[in-house]
Parts: C-alpha cells; structure tokens; sequence
C-alpha cells in the first residue's frame, strides 16, 4: 500500500502522463481517472503534451486547494485503492465502456518509444533524427513552395488536372459528394482502388498546396529511411505496401436555390394546378464545403486537425506511424501465412491420419471376415460329422456329405482350397463380394 498526497499524484500525473501514472501504481487508465475525479486532481489533455513536445510551454490546470482529504492510499499488486475498486464495479470490464474509452483518449499520448520497439536501438535513433528534422522543417513549411519529392509533384499535376476536370471552382468550393448520389460508394470505391485514386477527391482545391506540402515532408522522410513513395497514396516502406488517405473535413449549410431552380419551382407551382401528376423538382437541401480541416488516415490511425494542433504539429508522429503500420501489416502477412502453413501441416497430418485409420480398418474387417470363415467351415464340419455319426441319419446320403466336407474345406482360410464351381475363395472380403 503507498500513501500519497493529492500534491504528489498531481505531480506524477503532470510529469509522466495519465497512463505511464497508472502502469506505475498497476492501475489502469481508467481507474486512476476515477479516482482523480474523485479527489478532484485535474488530469492534462492530449494536446497538452503535444504542446511541451514543441516547446511551446502550456499552463498547468492549478491543483485546487478546497478538498476535504489531501492524501490517498494506492495498493500495489493484489490490493487496490477502494475507488478504483468502485469504479470497476460501477463500470464493469471497462474495455468495452464509453467512459473508458473517453479517459483513454483523453489522456492518449503517441508512444514514440513503444511503436518504434521493433527495430534495433540504432536505427531507431536515425530515425527519431529524421522525424525531428521533418517536424522541424514542418514549423518553417511555406505552401507556396513547389515539392522536391517527384511522387509529390505528379500528385500535384493529377490533382490539378482532377480539379479541372471536375469543374470544382474556387467560387462554389463544393465537394463532388453534392453532386453525386449521397452514399458512400465513391469513397468505398476509392479506398479500395489505389490505382483510381485521385488524392484531390476528398479535399478542397485551396487545400492542395497544403496537402502536397505536408506530402513532400512526409515522402522525403521516408525515402530517408527506405521507403518508396507511389502514385495513389502508397508508401513502399521494408517491402510493405502501406496505403493512407486524405480526406478535408466540411461544413453543412443550407443550398442557395440558382436561379434555373427557382425558374424551375416557380414553373411546377403553375403547372401544378392544372396537372396533378406533374412532379416538384429535386433540389438538395444542403452543400458541404470543405472547411480546411485536414485528416490523415493510416489503417484505422486517424490523424486529424485540431483547434490547438495541426498535422504540421504531430508530422512526426504521422511519419512513424507509416513504420510501424508497416512493420504490423508484415507481422499480420506472417500470422497469415503461418496459419496457412499450419492449416497445411494439419491437412496433411489429417490425410496420413485418415489413410493409416482406413488401412486398420480394412485389415480389421478382413480379419472379421477370415475368421467368419473359418467359424463357418468349422460349424459346417461339425454338422456333417454329427449327421455322418447318427444311426437315424436317413435323409443325407454319404455322397451328400463328402460334397459338403469339400464346401467347408472351400470356405476355411487354413485349407484355402479351390472349388471347381466358384473358384478360388477371396477369404478377406465381405459376405457380398465372395459369392
């Protein structure tokens, strides 16, 4: 048990993050947030360590002053503090809770250290030089600037050429979803076809230069540490595909009416009163325009603008998670083809299983059928001898009999004799193949 004042689990708190606070006491996350709740200690935000991550120095929350108790006890190992206790119970397994998954995203920090375990101590640190000059570089990007990557370049020049295509000008600045049917079949369609991508589809044409700004910085990384960037958002990275998406967030507002559409409803409230089958025109109610909020999608990572923090802020962050996508998507291509092999061994096993079974089982049942045999070549002797021995035999001449010793002698395995009539006897078989 350790006792601790609410000023030290404040400072721990603020120092190492929620989640490091709570592996060091063998709390989860969301325990130690109960019981922060209730002990009233204020709990940092994700940005805020973002923040400190740049630089920027944050405010802390002020630790309040007016609580009734300034200390906790915290058992370690068997024992727990009585309300994170009381929140397991309140909440039950809490991996599936929306409480606990809210405090855990709250207090999310991106573990460097923890994605990054995978690869030697060497590497690892060439590449945190590399994110930190990126996230450098990434402070000082001006979008004007033309890219220096080559992927970055043609996706540019497609981008450009989508937009004119498209006719999705500077005045309207609506998406293509608004003109288009509202499922999401495009979007479907186009996370699962790299090579119809267009990376101009889902953000706003005044969000380009941005977009290939934050590309460049991207691909020039992670051709530093051997990746090969490809048209389509696709990043070759230690000979794994990996596929990304960039999507700009938009804003719902009300559809202004053109004047062809108000030409048009001001024709159907005429038309209307006069034929009743004529139908209203279609017209949508809203437009999305794209409102400049950016989100950077890795597998199902989602790296997303924020008010206090732009991708420019978490760059890094987005490159390394490239790695390490990579290297998860690798271990999932080896549990697969593990399990293939697996899947394959015990097929095989199963065959040799299935075979040695059906050849025991066959010997077996030519066992059971021999000794049918000779059972019978036996009952039969013996029938024939009783009938030859009895003084009150009448009805069975000896020729009869001999005929009939001869039979026995056909069917018994150790005499194995053949019969003038059937032949040789196939002794192993069943009763139906012999005759």
């Amino acid at each position: 048990m350790i006792r601790l004042t609410r000023k030290e689990l404040y400072n721990d708190i603020w120092t190492d993050t929620l989640s490091k606070t709570a592996l060091k006491y063998q709390l989860s996350t969301a325990q130690l947030k109960k019981i922060c709740n209730s002990l009233n200690i204020p709990t940092p935000s994700g940005g805020y360590w973002t923040k400190l991550r740049l630089g920027r120095n944050p405010e802390r929350t002020p630790l309040p002053d007016n609580f009734d108790k300034d200390y906790i006890e915290i058992g370690m190992a068997e024992e727990t503090h009585p309300l994170a206790n009381e929140a397991v119970d309140e909440i039950g397994t809490k991996a599936e809770s929306e409480d606990a998954l809210k405090a855990e995203s709250d207090n999310y920090v991106f573990d460097k250290e923890n994605k990054l375990s995978f690869i030697n101590l060497e590497r690892r640190l060439a590449v945190e030089k590399i994110c930190s000059n990126a996230l450098a570089q990434a402070q000082k990007i001006k979008y004007t600037d033309e890219p220096s990557n080559k992927i970055a370049q043609q996706e540019k020049k497609l981008a450009i050429k989508w937009f004119k295509l498209n006719k999705i000008g500077e005045k309207s600045k609506i998406s293509l979803q608004s003109y288009e049917a509202q499922s999401h079949y495009r979007l479907d369609h186009y996370i699962s076809n790299p090579e119809t991508r267009n990376l101009a589809e889902y953000i706003g044409e005044d969000s380009l230069n941005r977009v290939i700004s934050l590309l460049d910085i991207i691909y020039n990384a992670l051709v530093k540490v051997g990746g090969t960037p490809k048209i389509g958002c696709l990043v070759s990275v230690d000979n794994e595909i990996v596929d990304f998406l960039v999507t700009e967030k938009q804003d719902q507002i009300d559809h202004e009416l053109t004047a062809k559409k108000v030409k048009e409803l001001e024709t159907y409230d005429k038309e209307k009163l006069k034929y009743s089958y004529r139908s209203k025109p279609r017209i949508r109610k809203y437009d999305h325009i794209f409102n400049g909020k950016l989100r950077f999608s890795i597998g199902a990572k989602i790296f997303s603008d924020h008010r206090n923090i732009k991708l420019e802020d978490i760059i890094d962050e987005i490159i390394i998670e490239f790695i390490y996508f990579s290297h998860y998507k690798t271990t999932v291509h080896n549990d697969i083809i593990a399990e293939e092999e697996r899947r394959k061994q015990k097929a095989i096993k199963d065959e040799e299983l299935r075979v040695i079974y059906n050849d025991e089982a066959e010997k077996f049942n030519a066992l059971v059928n021999i000794a049918n045999d000779w059972k019978a070549a036996q009952t039969i002797r013996e029938f024939l001898n009783f009938i030859a021995s009895s003084k009150d035999n009448v009805k069975f001449p000896q020729e009869w009999i001999e005929w009939g010793l001869k039979k026995a002698d056909w069917i018994d395995p150790l005499s194995d004799r053949e019969d003038e009539v059937f032949g040789k006897r196939k002794h192993a078989d069943s009763n139906e193949k012999k005759h």
